[in-house]
């Protein structure tokens, strides 16, 4: 799934950019979203049941080194 393009505002003053010392506020356009997402709708998910959300990729470093990861998100629902 690809991100669209949208817009959004930051406040103007102690926003989380600010805080990493950039000097930016109000609307922010174009921007867009990369990474990995997962939607579950309340319909399909049962209370009191487990559910295990598995993910990961490799990088090839050199013809000797491979870097993997593998990232597992336990999920346990605890209301309907």
């Amino acid at each position: 799934m690809q991100s669209p393009v949208f817009t959004y505002k930051l406040p103007g003053t102690d926003n989380v950019l600010q805080f990493q010392g950039y000097d930016i506020s109000g609307t922010i356009a174009p921007a867009v979203s990369d990474g990995y997402w997962s939607l579950a709708t309340a319909d399909k998910l049962k209370a009191g049941q487990h559910y295990l959300l598995q993910f990961g990729g490799q990088l090839q470093l050199n013809p000797t080194a491979t870097f993997r990861e593998i990232i597992t998100y336990r999920i346990t629902v605890t209301a309907p």
